[in-house]
């Protein structure tokens, strides 16, 4: 995926176990699989409107990204890559005075 304006920025897979920066207001990140049951985390948002793309660029097995709070209404917090181009686009809302991650759209992603 590629930025498409000032404000977006392509961040780099942190890698098994590490963190997904969330530092700009909008941010693309195409995550690389090495191998099965790797893992990553996704903070809360920062700002009200901050939008995240994730996509799975290169597929070594699956993928789990945890969000720190729900990402949509069933309350999932677990977004797992399975297959080469599954992605997921989230944008932060308020729910109750909290920001949160919500799914705008998605493709191929499993939720639990």
């Amino acid at each position: 995926m590629m930025a498409t304006n000032l404000n977006t920025r392509n961040v780099a897979d942190p890698g098994n176990g590490k963190a997904i920066p969330v530092t700009n207001a909008n941010i693309v990140c195409a995550l690389t699989s090495a191998g099965a049951g790797e893992t990553r985390t996704l903070a809360i948002p920062k700002i009200e409107g901050q939008t995240c793309a994730l996509c799975l660029e290169a597929d070594g097995g699956s993928l789990a990204v945890t969000a720190a709070s729900a990402v949509n209404q069933a309350g999932n917090t677990v977004m797992t890559f399975a297959h080469l181009d599954d992605s997921c686009f989230l944008q932060a809302v308020k729910k109750a005075g909290v920001l949160r991650w919500q799914v705008v759209g998605e493709d191929g992603i499993a939720f639990s």
